[in-house]
């Protein structure tokens, strides 16, 4: 597909205002586009966003309704795309015990079309049903849900479409490695200390006024936030000196206790 952010296959960090981004494109057949937090400072930032509109509510609806102990969103994307032919039919988990979902929930999408956007592939694996999205309604993914994205083209109306892609589960000893399986490469993702053992971050729990995802910033508190990103920016560094993402700037934030 031509006239795109980013060729099949490239990918690039991109600093904003609230950290730093990852963005790549993979190799399917379509546009899509996967826009991920990279640094500690994005991931949180994401975080923040989810519990300003309301998803500690999610979290607690699907928690006690499966009986789960613990929660943690570990990594969360938004998936943008324009056209799609014949996307790549996958699934997100494996055997992970039935403990983990994709939750996903558009936020941008396109006026002019009816059609199905997501594909879900039936149980006895030869039906594809399609699924239309809707604002205010997630879909949600769990263990072997094989889907792509649907045949789709707002090109000539000059859309896009962007879901936010939100992976929560309860992490086990059991089904850590399940859940690692993509991520345990020579580059692991960013968030891969999230699953050390024991678990050291969780975003809801079965107690009454347990662990919640993280508040938004105050004013003071994100006008904070981007002088520092701004500064780092700017700040000068010896040849032999490696850039990093300043994890201590959260030293004071950071603890041992669920967020």
């Amino acid at each position: 597909v031509e006239g795109n952010f980013n060729k099949a296959g490239e990918e690039r960090y991109v600093p904003l205002n609230d950290g730093e981004w990852y963005i790549q494109r993979p190799l399917w057949n379509s546009n899509m586009h996967w826009i991920i937090p990279y640094n500690e400072t994005a991931r949180r930032s994401y975080l923040r966003a989810l519990g300003k509109n309301g998803f500690d509510q999610v979290l607690d609806a699907m928690g006690t309704a499966l009986g789960m102990k613990r929660l943690t969103c570990f990594h969360n994307t938004f998936l943008g795309i324009s056209e799609s032919d014949d996307s790549n039919l996958h699934t997100d988990f494996y055997e992970t015990q039935r403990s983990s979902w994709d939750f996903l929930v558009p936020i941008i999408m396109a006026n002019h079309t009816t059609k199905a956007e997501l594909d879900l592939q039936s149980l006895d694996e030869n039906v594809l049903v399609g699924i239309k999205y809707q604002y205010g309604v997630a879909v949600v993914l769990g263990d072997y849900t094989y889907h792509k994205s649907a045949m789709i083209d707002y090109m000539n109306e000059g859309e896009f479409r962007v879901v936010s892609s939100i992976y929560c589960a309860q992490i086990t000893p059991e089904n850590r490695d399940s859940l690692l399986y993509m991520y345990a490469e020579e580059d692991p993702a960013p968030f891969y200390h999230l699953f050390d053992m024991p678990i050291k971050e969780w975003h809801w729990d079965d107690s009454k006024g347990g662990a919640t995802l993280p508040k938004p910033l105050s004013q003071r508190e994100e006008e904070v936030s981007y002088f520092k990103q701004h500064e780092k920016r700017r700040r000068p560094t010896r040849p032999t000196q490696a850039v990093t993402d300043d994890e201590e700037d959260w030293s004071e934030e950071w603890s041992e206790e669920p967020l």
